[in-house]
């Protein structure tokens, strides 16, 4: 048993542990965020596409809705950064005239619902620099 035990940490033993150890942390990592996400977030509900803010980047970046529906922003960020969903870009005059969130901290969401058929794009105001968090569209179908 001492010879076994010896072996197994030295040998295989080690590789195994590393092996384990990073394909453990890798998925349980995503399996807890998944798990963590789907039972912090609300859950999904019938005509509300959800959006994360995650990584300083709206993913997914373009979702298709139809008339009527809600699209759901939700900030991910394990980091404490505050995010906006505002509507069209940057550069706009009439930037946030159709919606602006303000600030969400991690964990908390903002709904709109989508009553206009046409492409609304949006972006993030402490981001706007940030392509991932800019030119994001929301496409609203009949």
């Amino acid at each position: 048993a001492l010879h076994a035990a010896c072996t197994a940490p030295s040998g295989g033993g080690d590789g195994g542990g590393n092996d384990n150890t990073s394909n453990t942390n890798g998925n349980d990592n995503q399996a807890d965020n998944g798990n963590a996400n789907g039972s912090s977030a609300p859950p999904a509900e019938e005509g509300v596409t959800d959006v994360s803010m995650q990584g300083i980047a709206f993913v997914p970046k373009e979702v298709t809705i139809k008339q009527g529906e809600k699209v759901r922003w939700t900030n991910r960020e394990s980091l404490p950064l505050v995010h906006t969903t505002t509507s069209g870009d940057a550069s706009d005059a009439n930037a946030g005239d159709l919606w602006n969130s303000g600030n969400l901290s991690p964990g908390e969401s903002f709904v709109r619902q989508f009553d206009d058929v046409g492409e609304f794009e949006y972006y993030c105001i402490p981001h706007q620099n940030t392509t991932a968090m800019r030119h994001a569209m929301v496409i609203v179908e009949p």
